[in-house]
Parts: structure tokens; C-alpha cells; sequence
């Protein structure tokens, strides 16, 4: 078949090699990496290189990177939580191009554009006006109105607000408008932002992990990757350090205590989208990122079945 025909002409001896190489560079090397790549909407290669968790004193604790390990996948979780908001859009429960605040509960305005409302797709699409200088992460001591709202008590001063820029205006990529997107999705629904999303999205699609660590399965978390770098922060500055020195662990680092959520028992949901990252908090492997691409290669179905 053509499909049997690419995976006969893909080069994978030659990407191992080159790949082994990446990781193992002398001047900047890295700790481990899996790499999925796909012919005509079918896994053609797979590598996995490098390890996933690092114990520099005692190396019997190091741990190789597999075909399961989940990484955070950083702003590639923006694309996961669209998805989660398109489902509810098709469910009738949220409108693109309907007032954000509708489903808050609470007024959001660009105190600068009083009278110009911020909608959904503006916040999908990087149009909302908001801006990441006053941060895009708070704790769950802090409700998202008292950040984003003129005079709340983390306002910051307004700067998460453009001020040469109406909404819709134009593009400025943010990460802040996610956890917005997030508190909406919670406030319209119930539930807590990740445990939405592994219902919305993850499960139907059979895509492993999730944006809470806390809450994996035990078999997840002991393939969770470490993120290492070859720097570390002292005294509030991060100092590099050579090449063939120590990897400091940066995120995700539980080899000596495990992960806790970032939401208590007691917190309500709908009140600080930003908990659980929505722009960023996403932890998946390769082949489950391969699973998304799939559905949207497929206009909305995987495996025979429609999720969008």
C-alpha cells in the first residue's frame, strides 16, 4: 500500500543516528526527547532518546525516556484547550462571538475600550487586548476579577490591558487570555478545569495525562519527564553553567516528594481559570499529541468517530 511504501523509504537508521547526536552535542546537549512523525495520517516513526529523569549522585536512578513518557508540553496545551472550548461550543453552552463576561459572571473590559466587549474568539485567536506584563499565573488565594477588573486587589496597575489597541483590533500573542478562557469554561460547566478537559477532550481522544499532575495514575507519573536545564537560579538570577556540568531540574521535578494540586478541596470552580494552565499546563506524550493531529487531519473524527 502507499502507506507501506513510506515506511519502507523513511530514512530511520540515518534519524536515530542524527537524533542520538542532537542529544548527546557536546556544547548543548539535552537531556531526552521522543520524536513522532507521520505519512498519510499514519505513524511512520517513532525515537526516543535520552532520559527523562536524571540523578546526577546516584545514576541507577536515572530513568530512559519511553514510548508512554509525558512531557508538558508547553503552549502546545493553547491548541488542547481550544478544543475543549469548541466542544462546548458545539454543545450549545458557549458562543464564539458572544460577551466573555456573559459566562464569567463578572464584567471584563479593557478599561482603556470601555464600551467594546471582549469575546471568545478574540481570546482564542490572540485579539482580546490582553497582554502578559502584569503575569498570567495566580494562586488559588486569588480570584481572576480581582486581577483583571480596574481597582481589584491584584490589578496590577492596568498592565495587562493594551492601550494602542481596541479588542479585535489586532493580533498580540498572550497567555493570559487562556486562563480566562479557562475560568469561562469552568463557570459554564461546574467543573474544575482539568478534570473538565480530561472529560471534554483527553478521553474521548484517548490521549494520556493531563494539566494536573497530582491526579495521575501511578503508571503516568513514573513516566512523567523531568525538564532540565543547564542552569540555575541563584539569588533571583539564573547562571549558566558549562556544558558537561549538572542538569538542574526546572519543572516537574518529583523524585523526592509527590506533586499536589494547585486547587484545594475548597476551591470553587469558575473562580481562577489560571490554575491549572491552560496555556501552558498540558503533560502528554508524543503519540498522544499524534492522536490530536489525527482527528483535525481528519476533519473532527478519529477512529471512526466524531469528536468534532
Amino acid at each position: 500500500t502507499a502507506t507501506e511504501g513510506a515506511e519502507t523509504s523513511f530514512p530511520k537508521a540515518a534519524l536515530d543516528r542524527e537524533l542520538a547526536a542532537i542529544v548527546a552535542d557536546p556544547g548543548y546537549p539535552l537531556a531526552g526527547l521522543s520524536v513522532l512523525a507521520m505519512r498519510q495520517g499514519e505513524v511512520v516513526y517513532t525515537a526516543q532518546v535520552g532520559r527523562r529523569r536524571i540523578d546526577d549522585a546516584n545514576p541507577v536512578n536515572d530513568r530512559p525516556v519511553e514510548a508512554a513518557t509525558l512531557y508538558r508540553v508547553a503552549s502546545v496545551s493553547k491548541l488542547v484547550t481550544a478544543l475543549g472550548v469548541m466542544r462546548l461550543v458545539e454543545a450549545g453552552k458557549m458562543y464564539l462571538d458572544r460577551d466573555v463576561s456573559d459566562y464569567l459572571g463578572w464584567t471584563l473590559r479593557n478599561p482603556h475600550y470601555p464600551d467594546d466587549p471582549i469575546t471568545v474568539r478574540m481570546l482564542l485567536t490572540h485579539t482580546s487586548s490582553l497582554r502578559d506584563e502584569a503575569g498570567y499565573f495566580w494562586d488559588a488565594s486569588v480570584r481572576l476579577r480581582d486581577v483583571l477588573r480596574p481597582g481589584g486587589a491584584h490589578d496590577g496597575r492596568g498592565a495587562m490591558w493594551a492601550k494602542n489597541g481596541r479588542p479585535g483590533a489586532y493580533f498580540s500573542y498572550a497567555n493570559l487570555p487562556w486562563g480566562v478562557l479557562g475560568e469561562a469554561m469552568e463557570a459554564v460547566t461546574g467543573e474544575r478545569f482539568d478534570r473538565l478537559m480530561k472529560r471534554l477532550v483527553l478521553e474521548p481522544l484517548g490521549v494520556p495525562g493531563g494539566f494536573n499532575p497530582a491526579e495521575f495514575t501511578a503508571a503516568e507519573l513514573a513516566n512523567l519527564a523531568t525538564l532540565y536545564r543547564k542552569r540555575e537560579t541563584v539569588g533571583g538570577r539564573d547562571i549558566w553553567r558549562r556544558a558537561d556540568g549538572p542538569w538542574y531540574p526546572q519543572v516537574d521535578d518529583y523524585s523526592r516528594a509527590a506533586p499536589v494540586s494547585r486547587a484545594g478541596p475548597d476551591y470553587v470552580p469558575g473562580t481562577n481559570g489560571t490554575l491549572f494552565a491552560p496555556q501552558g499546563g498540558l503533560r502528554t506524550s508524543a503519540e498522544g499529541l499524534a492522536r490530536v493531529m489525527r482527528m483535525l487531519m481528519d476533519g473532527g473524527r478519529l477512529d471512526g468517530k466524531a469528536f468534532l
